[in-house]
């Protein structure tokens, strides 16, 4: 593995000495996420059948889409504030950063949780005509209820550059909830186990996600105590427009380019069975790989790249190209090979009956492949304040793409579904790496 003090030079010592061994911790424990989630995907995917397979995806793809509405960009925009209040040592920055956070967690989730809830069976009906969802769609919107406990630990350990923590955390919620699901659909609970399976492994998570915050504030009281946080929910006593305004500019972005994945599969399901869309659904796992090395770069430029904007603004731009066209090389190598052995891995690990997923592998190349050229991209646009930029560009490409995407799924199934997907994404990134490219010196000058 390459060492901390090389990768650091390779990318311009952006971050200073210590960004490469943070990145390293976070890349050994992206590898052990990628590797419990994949190992989960195959049990599951062989334990119930493409079709009840195909049920769990839209399960996951239709509450996924309902928790749209919950993002507002608090998470991007408390771990912004956090970052920079926790550098310049400021409290009064940190605690309201938290509160903002857990505020707009617990208010979007009574909003939009309950009346989904209720909605359940005509929603799952809509989109399922074989097997009811109801149930299942339940107990995955129901952990969004206190989903904000490890959600609040994840921003503290990431803006406190508590790496270790971090990874422990994310690690073991990730294999709690690859176990439990997986262990109740091997022992016959079907779908409803698999949910089940999801809500125990949540709870779990708030667990680990409690005593690792009460650490934290042990060891840096800088933090404000969970007290502060539970009364924060009521009482926010903070401007909320101004966090909220930048939150939302950021959500938005983010949402826009989530419906670029949720979109095929839901529009799919009005044309094929369940047990295509499962098919779908494994190829999107496996090329899902590739990702594992370069998804933890972003979350350390998130707090780099402002970093480095006002103490060296003249490195930002070199230090943005060096990266897009390392990650993007690396991104191209492992997809490639990970689509080539794909007809002999997918039916060995999976099983036969997914043999309709490796020729879908290769129209997933567009996004595989092209990775890297996006990994510096969202950090840009949040550390030049300019993320009306993307929102214009996905929802130019949305307007195009989703006709396109019913009309190719529609005509050519999974496949169509999944040209349309790789299409909408490689589009996105390659105006994306335009349009930074032009803000960075036009700041600079400035």
């Amino acid at each position: 593995m390459i060492g901390a003090r090389r990768l650091s030079g390779l990318l311009g010592g952006l971050g200073g000495a210590s960004f490469g061994g943070h990145l390293l911790k976070l890349q050994i424990g992206s590898l052990g996420l990628t590797a419990i989630s994949f190992v989960a995907s195959v049990l599951l995917a062989r334990t119930l059948g493409p079709a009840l397979y195909g049920a769990y995806t839209l399960v996951m793809t239709v509450g996924t889409t309902i928790g749209l509405l919950r993002r507002l960009g608090q998470d991007y925009a408390a771990t912004t504030q956090l970052s920079e209040g926790h550098a310049v040592q400021d409290r009064r920055k940190v605690r309201d950063a938290l509160i903002f956070y857990v505020f707009m967690s617990v208010a979007t989730s009574v909003v939009v949780l309950p009346p989904a809830i209720l909605l359940a069976p005509w929603i799952g009906a809509w989109f399922s005509d074989g097997t009811d969802l109801t149930m299942p769609l339940r107990l995955y919107l129901v952990q969004g209820f206190w989903a904000v406990v490890p959600g609040w630990t994840v921003i503290a350990l990431q803006a406190s550059r508590r790496m270790g923590q971090l990874v422990v955390l994310e690690n073991a919620s990730s294999l709690a909830t690859a176990i439990l699901p997986a262990g109740l659909a091997l022992a016959g609970f079907g779908l409803l186990g698999v949910f089940t399976g999801q809500v125990i492994a949540s709870l779990l998570a708030v667990g680990i996600g409690y005593v690792l915050y009460h650490r934290l504030v042990a060891e840096d009281p800088i933090f404000p105590t969970v007290g502060d946080l539970v009364r924060g929910m009521v009482q926010p006593s903070l401007p909320l427009w101004p966090t909220t305004r930048f939150g939302l500019s950021i959500a938005f972005d983010k949402n826009l380019v989530s419906l670029y994945n949720l979109a095929p599969i839901l529009l799919l399901a009005s044309f094929v069975p369940e047990d295509e869309v499962g098919q779908l659904r494994v190829a999107l796992s496996y090329m899902a790989i590739p990702a594992v090395l370069l998804t933890p770069i972003s979350r350390l430029l998130m707090v780099d790249l402002p970093r480095l904007r006002v103490t060296a603004p003249e490195r930002v731009r070199p230090a943005f190209v060096r990266l897009t066209l390392l990650s993007g090389g690396a991104s191209a190598v492992l997809a490639v090979s990970f689509a080539a052995v794909a007809w002999l891995t997918i039916p060995l690990l999976y099983g036969t009956e997914y043999r309709g997923a490796p020729p879908l592998t290769l129209a997933l190349l567009l996004d595989a492949a092209t990775l890297g050229l996006g990994v510096a991209a969202g950090p840009i646009f949040r550390t030049y304040n300019r993320t009306d930029l993307p929102i214009r560009t996905s929802i130019a490409i949305l307007v195009v793409g989703l006709p396109a995407t019913y009309l190719l799924a529609g005509t050519a199934g999974s496949l169509g579904a999944a040209l349309a997907y790789g299409a909408m994404i490689l589009t996105s990134r390659l105006v994306s790496y335009v349009q930074c490219l032009w803000i960075i010196p036009a700041e600079a000058a400035s």
